[in-house]
Order: C-alpha cells, then sequence, then structure tokens
C-alpha cells in the first residue's frame, strides 16, 4: 500500500498564539497524537504525546512561552 493512501489530506495545526490546552484538548476530541505548530504556513514546532491529552497540569501556557527557538 502505498504510504498516500494511509496520509490525511487535512492536517489539524495549532499556532504559537494557542494555548497547551487548547492542542490537548484537540488532540483528544480527534483522536490524534501529533498537532504541527503553524506560523502562517511555516511549521514551527510540534506537539507530541499525550502525558497531558485532558488539558491537565499544562495551565494556560503558549507555545511561543515554553518552546525553544527554531534551529536552521
Amino acid at each position: 500500500m502505498p504510504i498516500k493512501d494511509l496520509m490525511t489530506e487535512w492536517v489539524e495545526t495549532v499556532g504559537p498564539e494557542d494555548s497547551i490546552r487548547q492542542a490537548a484538548m484537540l488532540m483528544v476530541e480527534d483522536d490524534i497524537g501529533m498537532v504541527p505548530v503553524c506560523n502562517g504556513d511555516t511549521v514551527v514546532g510540534v506537539r507530541v504525546g499525550r502525558e497531558s491529552q485532558e488539558g491537565q497540569d499544562c495551565g494556560r501556557d503558549h507555545f511561543h512561552a515554553v518552546g525553544s527557538s527554531v534551529v536552521n
């Protein structure tokens, strides 16, 4: 089976200004394990894992406040 047959056409994303809680809830609601963090059309990071799926223990922090700088 070609990989293209397994890929999704519409990818859910969050922005750097979105809260970590929002991303966690999106992951729970859509049953996904990774959410790209995008600034416009540029992927600037990813949110992975399910350690705080329910949005617990992640407060209202935003990605820009907890992420590292982009490495080229």
